[in-house]
Formats: structure tokens, sequence, C-alpha cells
């Protein structure tokens, strides 16, 4: 680099430039500074502030591309926590997660559904069951939820535990919460980790009649845990809204529960 200053500017405004255009804006930022603190020398007023100019969109640019950087990661990290209630799979695994009431379903189940209805279509007459299962799963999953409803009524009625669990997502849907919560106690009578999760999230919002009751919420999403349904407290939400004695007591409540309804041993 030349040892004119005027040059020496020209030269560091070019590179700062070129820098920004290629996104390497910590560059242009040490060619700004520089070009600065050459103008201080002299009385060099114009060219001190085109410096600045330059400084100010470096620091604009780096100030955006982190911003960027920060809200890609933070809605990758979002798309990794939501999950198909069906499979799964991640939201950054799948073209489309459907949102339902506390519960999700992507394109790929979606599918999948579709396709088990065309078959059971054709054997309906020797299976009409797996018939009704399949055509409400598809109802639920394009939000129809008063279709899914009727569907799963029967089936719950005949004590179908997953079908009191879909039947009681159907009535949240539609913001019935009484009725959800009827389904899900029954499901979750015989032992349903799903729906006690689902009984947790009523009590953690004060739904379905309830009041808003942390210490019950707690206890439902660890019987939950328990029965190897997902983690009971991810987010450390009741570890920072109940007390340690309050922890301890809903602990021995699991315990007490699971020693009246002993788990089934594991399939071989």
């Amino acid at each position: 680099m030349t040892d004119d200053p005027d040059k020496k500017l020209i030269e560091l405004f070019n590179l700062g430039e070129q820098a920004l255009i290629q996104k390497k804006y910590h560059e242009a930022l040490r060619y700004g500074i520089t070009a600065y603190e050459i103008t201080q020398e002299k009385d060099r007023d114009g060219q001190g502030h085109l410096a600045m100019v330059h400084i100010f969109m470096a620091c604009d640019r780096l100030l955006k591309d982190s911003t960027d950087k920060a809200v890609k990661q933070a809605r990758k990290e979002r798309a990794d926590k939501l999950v198909c209630s069906f499979c799964d799979k991640k939201q950054s695994q799948v073209e489309k997660l459907i949102a339902g009431p506390n519960v999700f379903i992507c394109n790929e189940c979606v599918r999948l559904c579709i396709k088990i209805i065309d078959k059971e279509t054709i054997i309906a007459g020797e299976n009409p069951e797996a018939l009704r299962w399949a055509e409400a799963a598809a109802a639920f999953a394009r939000a129809d939820y008063a279709a899914a409803a009727a569907l799963y009524l029967p089936l719950a009625e005949k004590e179908d535990t997953e079908a009191q669990l879909w039947l009681g997502r159907c009535h949240a849907a539609r913001k019935d919460h009484v009725e959800a919560m009827k389904w899900y106690r029954l499901s979750a009578d015989e032992g349903n980790g799903a729906a006690h999760w689902e009984i947790g999230r009523m009590y953690k919002r004060g739904e379905g009649g309830l009041d808003k009751n942390d210490e019950e919420a707690w206890f439902r999403f660890r019987l939950a845990e328990k029965l190897g349904y997902r983690p009971a407290d991810p987010d450390g939400y009741f570890a920072m809204h109940l007390s340690p004695d309050q922890m301890d007591a809903v602990v021995q409540r699991v315990k007490d529960w699971l020693y009246a309804y002993p788990l089934p041993p594991p399939e071989k």
C-alpha cells in the first residue's frame, strides 16, 4: 500500500467497499477505522466523514448479519423442538408440519393416512374399524375436528384409550375443554401417558373448568414421563415455580400412583 496519505485513503475506501460487497464486514470495518485514523493526522474533515460512513456501514452490516444468524438459529432450534406426534420426526426433517391442539402431524404421515384409507376402503367390509381409524386420523390432519370426533366416538365408547385420547384432542381443538377433559381422564385412568400430559397442560393453563394448578400439572407431566410419553419439564418451568417440598410431594404421588396401577411388562 502506498505511503501517500491521499492515495492511501482512496485505496482504503476502495478496499472497504469491496469488502462490503463480499460481505467481509470485519475487514470493511478495519479499513474504515484505518482510513479515519489517517484523516485525523491532518485536517481532512470531508474524508473523515466518508471514513465514518464506511465505519457505520460496516457496523450496520455486522449487526444485521449477526441478527440474521441469530434469527435463523432460533428458528432452527424451534423447528427441532416441534415434532410430528405420529412419527416423531422434527420439523426440520419434513416438508411441512401441521399444528393441532397440542399435537402435530407431518406431510409424510398425512400421505400415509391417505394410502391407508385407499387401501382400507377396498377391504372395509373385512375390517371396518381399521377404516374408521384411518378416516379419523385423516379428518384430524385436515383440521375437520367435528368429523374426526364423530369417527373416534364409537371407538372411545368401546374403552379404547387411544381413541379416547384423540377424541379429547378433537374437543380441545374445538375449545370444548370440559368435554376434552372428560375423555382425557378416561384415557389417563387406564395408564395412557399422553392423556396425562394433556391433563397436565390443562391444569397449567387453567382450562376445562379447572383452576390453574402448577403442582397438579407437574404431577401429570411427571406421570406421563414415567409412562414413557415425553420429558416432564424440558424448559425448567416447574423447577422455577414450585418449591422443593412441592416437587418432593409430586415425586411421592407418582410413586404411589405407579404402585396402585403397575405398568405392564415390556413386550418381548
